[in-house]
């Protein structure tokens, strides 16, 4: 899901800014943490699951985040900073992937 997509779930009150999945952050800071990126150039995903309004447990949860350049070009690299960033971010995800063209988070 993109940022765009996430604005549209918060502004219908489809999800919950202070839900979290576990021990992830909740969907505001994935939220603020995107658009960072996004200021910085860069267009992360956001991964996640809603359950179905019929059930009583009905929400909306993000579980994980992705930022990807998909090229070949030395140059083109995450940034350093926006990596150490990240690296705080995800500090308590179960699974990580952290590189230059890569930054991947997800939580159980």
């Amino acid at each position: 899901m993109s940022l765009d997509q996430l604005e549209k779930l918060l502004k219908e009150k489809f999800a919950n800014p202070q839900e979290k999945q576990n021990f992830s952050p909740t969907i505001e800071q994935f939220y603020e943490f995107d658009k960072n990126c996004v200021a910085k150039g860069y267009n992360p995903i956001f991964i996640g699951y809603a359950i179905s309004p019929d059930r009583e447990d009905y929400r909306t949860s993000i579980e994980g985040i992705e930022v990807r350049i998909e090229t070949e070009l030395i140059e083109a690299r995450i940034d350093f900073n926006l990596r150490d960033e990240f690296e705080k971010f995800a500090e308590s995800a179960d699974e990580t992937e952290i590189n230059f063209s890569v930054l991947y988070a997800w939580w159980d």
